[in-house]
């Protein structure tokens, strides 16, 4: 099953109170998977993409990799981690003609919507 990361702004003094809302909302797991950082530090990287035009922005994590490792029911260990990534060191090429491909795709769906109105 994918993993998927969820923002939710909470307020509180410390860290732990947040956390122990997260449990009393969410169960025990949720809240001690949670990463609690400072208000707005979340957003970063979508703010840098947004700033220069950019869309479609993906960032992959190390918590991306393992959590397909967990998917593919193999155990992650750092070794194995770090050879995986050495393996897709160029994965930016991939995504890239991928989305060349999503974008053409996209390109002629609006343009036979288009033209058959």
């Amino acid at each position: 099953m994918p993993r998927y990361s969820v923002i939710i702004e909470l307020s509180g003094p410390t860290a732990l109170e947040i956390t122990g809302r997260l449990q009393s909302a969410f169960g025990d797991e949720a809240a001690t998977s949670a990463k609690i950082i400072p208000s707005g530090q979340a957003h970063l990287l979508w703010d840098s993409c947004d700033k220069v035009g950019h869309f479609g922005c993906v960032h992959w994590t190390d918590d991306d990799v393992i959590s397909r490792f967990e998917e593919l029911g193999v155990a992650a260990t750092q070794d194995l981690l770090q050879e995986v990534k050495i393996r897709i060191r160029h994965i930016d090429d991939g995504m890239t003609e991928l989305g060349w491909e999503v974008i053409e795709s996209a390109i002629r769906d609006a343009v036979s919507t288009t033209d058959s109105q």
